[in-house]
């Protein structure tokens, strides 16, 4: 979890572009292109800015199937 925390911060830091796939429950899965703005370790949450629909979206990790850069 460390070595993900690092990464997340990375991504964070160089405004990097990251390709998340995400399991919605009814919808199956989703994939957002976009930037990572802000990672919570605490709540387990990421805030992920998708530069296709122009909107801020809040995953839990439990809802990510994979996440790298784009």
């Amino acid at each position: 979890m460390e070595k993900q925390i690092k990464q997340f911060q990375d991504w964070i830091k160089t405004n990097r572009l990251i390709r998340v796939v995400s399991i919605e429950s009814q919808m199956g899965r989703k994939t957002i292109i976009g930037r990572l703005l802000l990672f919570d370790p605490d709540r387990r949450t990421l805030l992920v800015y998708d530069d296709d629909q122009k909107e801020v979206i809040n995953l839990q990790l439990n809802e990510i199937d994979s996440i790298e850069t784009a």
